[in-house]
């Protein structure tokens, strides 16, 4: 064990306050790096300080700052276990009580370690003592926060954020109670008021209402005990939503779940504050019902709650809703989708279920990987018929590495012909290290009163697509004038397509991409000076296929680091570099370019040209020249699955591919190249 000793040497207090450490430090206890920011090398596996003091007769208190803590780190004081750092990848100054007596006469030692050999990069220090009891030392300046609807002038439920001088997190002197959820540096208000109180200090605070709304802020400066400021802030919507309710799809609670630390009463504060209107309970193999707590808590003027479930089973995670009061909730150790789907849906009302963050591992099971799911075609394998309806493209408490990942995923399930809704969720368990609603889903559906949606209705609309997903973003799309998400749009002499770009103004967007089929087919780089409101706004054309397509556009921009929004590092990374992003990404708009009336996929077509092709790779080839990219990827798996012997294929037949136009080579090389990944060429 290689160990950072910090020899104090003795202090005399001042102000009570014994300094043990003014520097942070970077811990790791493996020679794997967690993160590419970080140095190759730690500075050490474990911090220990020696300095000098007197036994404390009372309770005295610990400060600490830590940054980017995933796994459990402890802290020790005199050989005894004082307490456990916060699990939270965040930039937070916490405080821990120091029992009396902890402290002895003469030379003590305090250890900060992990519990276990875990990659973990964390930063570490900044740590003072107190000569006082917890509740003093956070009591020096009393504050109170009003936080109103610029437009309506009322107060409105909300999330105040309260960072120092450097930027941290900082630990307020308050508790949650049926009108605040307090977490170090954060405040959600479910009456648009705060009261807390603060160390001596510099401080900014910063209200804000998740990402429809902007943020107002102020400073506040602590010099003396027992002052006192009383701030209104104002807040308005940024973004026009009209005609969209939004929706978190997936919603956890410590309360139902059984971890994370958020209480269904701080849940709901939470929902409120970040301007949630359709709120889905989705607890672990459980129905819960949320409309009791929001009810007590007087949250129901704010949203709509929905019994769900996350059906968590050896085979995957599916959150699922509506469900009928008092139903069973479905088996949740089959480990078959054929006999689980069937009892899903026996479930009685249940018409949405959602695939959840499906190239995360959860027992040993990942419904993505390339063993169960080809991200090419879109085809999994035998004995694993998704049945599903929706999927998570974004889970903004499970990112992947790659964000577009899920998006990917998507487009060639839907080539595939499977007809799945996107959606954007939080999977957030807890108060503050994943915030509710950060990814959510935008609902076609009038939003006049949040507290009285039709579920019927609701669960209708996403089942047939007519979505949005935002995280920080909101993108909307319309073809030909009025032809929207999960719309089938006829098409005859052209094809204009519409697309707006709205954030609010601590948000950026950079680019605007049109794919067609998956393939992106138009792209603009996005200028947007943090404008509120619209972004980018603008319109193109495009030419006709003489099969059918689905569009869908995607605006990305810089994530946001900042602690009044923070968005979160990957669940489960594949790599140890991080470069997170906003995005707004609209449904799927489909093309009838084929005038029959219905949505027909890429494998519809690829399917009916490898039967015509009769076995001959030169037939499929010519006749997929009046088809796209999308198309040619189905006709190859098909006809490559049917005849595997073919490959590796002669070089008459490499010729005759690379010879073709394109989108057909292009679709054909893909194809190998993806083989040639999971080592089937």
């Amino acid at each position: 064990m290689i160990s950072l000793i910090l020899m104090v040497p003795t202090l005399v207090a001042q102000k009570n306050v014994i300094q043990l450490d003014s520097d942070l430090h970077h811990l790791r206890t493996t020679d794997t790096r967690e993160w590419s920011e970080f140095p190759p090398n730690a500075d050490q596996e474990e911090l220990q300080i020696q300095f000098s003091a007197e036994k404390n007769q009372t309770e005295f208190t610990l400060q600490v700052r830590q940054l980017n803590v995933k796994q459990n780190w402890q802290i020790d004081l005199n050989n005894s276990h004082l307490s456990n750092l916060h699990l939270n990848e965040n930039d937070l100054t916490v405080y821990f009580p120091i029992p009396a007596g902890t402290l002895k006469n003469g030379e003590n030692e305090l250890v900060i370690h992990q519990a276990n050999r875990v990659p973990d990069d964390i930063l570490v220090g900044n740590i003072n003592i107190y000569q006082q009891p917890l509740s003093r030392t956070l009591n020096a300046g009393s504050i109170r926060i009003d936080v109103n609807d610029e437009d309506s002038e009322r107060l409105i439920p909300s999330r105040i954020t309260i960072v120092s001088n450097t930027n941290s997190l900082q630990t307020v002197g308050a508790s949650s109670n049926n009108t605040l959820a307090v977490r170090p540096g954060v405040i959600y208000t479910g009456n648009g008021t705060a009261t807390f109180r603060l160390p001596a200090g510099n401080y900014t605070i910063y209200a804000g209402r998740g990402m429809e709304y902007g943020l107002d802020s102020t400073k506040v400066s602590i010099t003396e005990n027992n002052q006192s400021f009383h701030k209104t802030l104002s807040i308005r919507r940024e973004i026009d939503t009209k005609g969209y309710i939004s929706s978190d799809t997936h919603i956890h609670t410590l309360t139902h779940s059984g971890h994370g630390d958020a209480t269904a009463d701080e849940r709901m504060l939470t929902i409120a504050g970040e301007g949630i209107e359709l709120a889905i309970a989705t607890e672990h193999n459980q129905h819960v019902d949320y409309s009791g707590v929001a009810s007590n808590l007087r949250m129901t003027d704010y949203f709509t709650t929905v019994t769900g479930n996350e059906v968590t089973t050896p085979v995957g995670h599916f959150n699922v809703f509506p469900i009928e009061k008092g139903a069973t909730p479905p088996e949740s150790q089959i480990e078959d989708w054929n006999s689980l789907f069937t009892d899903i849906y026996d479930t009685p009302d249940v018409s949405v279920v959602i695939l959840n963050h499906g190239r995360d591992n959860h027992g040993g099971f990942t419904p993505l990987n390339q063993e169960h799911f080809n991200a090419l075609t879109g085809n999994f394998r035998e004995g694993l018929y998704p049945q599903f309806n929706a999927m998570e493209v974004v889970n903004s408490g499970a990112h992947q590495s790659d964000m577009m990942q899920l998006f990917r995923d998507w487009f060639s399930m839907t080539n595939r012909g499977y007809h799945v809704t996107p959606v954007g969720s939080s999977d957030a368990h807890d108060v503050n290290r994943y915030i509710v609603g950060q990814a959510r889903t935008f609902i076609q559906y009038p939003d006049e009163d949040p507290s009285s949606i039709n579920i019927e209705e609701i669960t209708e609309k996403i089942v047939q697509g007519n979505i949005s997903v935002g995280m920080g973003l909101f993108t909307e799309i319309t073809v030909n004038g009025a032809y929207g998400p999960g719309n089938l749009a006829p098409v005859n002499d052209s094809i204009n397509v519409h697309v707006k770009v709205q954030g609010p103004d601590w948000v950026d967007a950079n680019v605007i991409e049109l794919y067609r089929n998956g393939e992106i087919v138009r792209s603009e780089k996005i200028d947007s000076n943090n404008l509120a409101g619209t972004k980018w706004e603008g319109s193109w054309t495009l030419e006709n296929y003489e099969h059918d397509s689905f569009l869908v556009a995607i605006a990305r921009g810089p994530g946001i680091k900042s602690a009044y929004w923070p968005i979160a590092r990957p669940y489960q990374p594949d790599t140890i570099d991080w470069n997170p992003s906003v995005i707004g990404a609209t449904g799927a708009v489909w093309l009838d370019e084929d005038g029959n009336g219905e949505k027909n996929s890429a494998y519809d077509y690829a399917k009916d040209l490898v039967e015509l092709s009769e076995g001959s790779l030169e037939i499929l080839v010519e006749k997929l020249g009046r088809f796209d990219q999308a198309v040619t990827i189905q006709a190859a798996g098909i006809f490559f699955d049917n005849q595997p012997e073919v490959l590796p294929l002669p070089d008459n037949m490499v010729h005759l591919v690379q010879s073709s136009p394109d989108h057909v080579r292009k679709g054909f090389e893909k194809y190998f190249a993806y083989l040639d990944q999971i080592g089937r060429m």
